[in-house]
């Protein structure tokens, strides 16, 4: 099964597989995204919806760059261990992201029913 991407308004939805990458540059611009996705995103908020107890998400900034979200799903209850998007823990909305998930990094329970849901 492959990442299934959903753009809507000021929402990008991804269903992920466990097994691959999403990269806002490679993935987003084929979809119709705003012209700035190759330049990176403004993001407000990142939400996890986890598939079973013990999946686990890493959000970087680009490909080789800083984690900007982390997040693990303890015992069936969602824990956000990590919420940065600028070094010094305040959120920079005024910043752009290129959100990127290497599918290695992250736990996913059942493929498809984990979800990440970037708001813009």
């Amino acid at each position: 099964m492959a990442l299934a991407i959903v753009y809507t308004n000021n929402f990008i939805e991804l269903s992920l597989d466990g097994a691959t990458d999403f990269d806002v540059v490679a993935d987003l611009v084929g979809l119709g995204m705003p012209k700035n996705a190759p330049n990176g995103l403004r993001i407000k908020k990142i939400t996890f919806i986890p598939s079973a107890v013990g999946d686990t998400l890493i959000v970087r900034d680009g490909q080789k760059g800083p984690r900007m979200f982390s997040a693990m799903n303890v015992l069936g209850i969602y824990d956000a261990l990590e919420s940065m998007y600028s070094g010094d823990g305040k959120i920079d909305r005024g910043k752009s992201m290129s959100p990127f998930i290497d599918a290695s990094e992250c736990t996913i329970g059942v493929a498809n029913q984990a979800f990440v849901i970037f708001e813009l």
